[in-house]
């Protein structure tokens, strides 16, 4: 019997709630090691890192830092960018006092969470209009290896797609209009295609 099922084995006499919400967090917490752990656990940034916080975030981390503090951290790192209406203040602060230089680690590997934070919806960042030659253009806010549709609609009811799918160009897009737009006026829309 491998260490998880004797450490759920052990626990057998505990509410369901809490017997979930441990198996949720063993989940994460080997999900990391197998997502995250190769690129990243002995990472020279994340070794600074360690180092300039000169704490860890539990016993267990601190007694085996080369192999469980990546995944000890990063469960408490998401419990407080991404959950954090579930944990107390004092663990909050506990847990942004302790490791910051982790979190600011963490922060900058712009992680695709996903279902745990829905996609940020697409904002437009720019517009071009040349009458002349007839090219419209847009900019937007974007996620890596996203695709996308553009409509364009000149009476907010009815819209139409413009060209097929858009790939995502990492975190902003540009798309030009492979077709000329109406002259008088037209309305725009983005929207994240899911599952392709």
């Amino acid at each position: 019997m491998d260490t998880f099922s004797k450490g759920v084995n052990r626990r057998k006499g505990l509410p369901i709630n809490r017997l979930v919400a441990e198996l949720d967090r063993n989940r994460i917490h080997e999900a990391t090691h197998t997502s995250l752990d190769a690129a990243h656990a002995a990472a020279k940034k994340w070794v600074t890192a360690q180092g300039a916080d000169d704490a860890f975030i539990s016993t267990y981390a601190r007694d085996y830092p080369d192999r469980e503090d990546l995944a000890e951290s990063f469960l408490l790192y998401m419990a407080l960018r991404h959950r954090s209406d579930r944990i107390s203040a004092t663990l909050s602060n506990t847990i942004a006092r302790t490791i910051p230089n982790r979190i600011a680690y963490l922060n900058g590997l712009d992680l695709e969470m996903n279902p745990i934070v829905p996609p940020a919806r697409p904002r437009a960042t720019g517009f071009i209009h040349d009458s002349e030659v007839g090219i419209v253009g847009l900019s937007w806010t974007s996620r890596w290896n996203a695709h996308y549709g553009v409509e364009v609609s000149t009476d907010l009811a009815t819209w139409d797609a413009l060209g097929g799918s858009v790939m995502s160009q990492g975190s902003m897009t540009h798309f030009l209009f492979p077709e000329p737009v109406p002259r008088t006026h037209a309305f725009f829309v983005v929207r994240e295609i899911i599952g392709q």
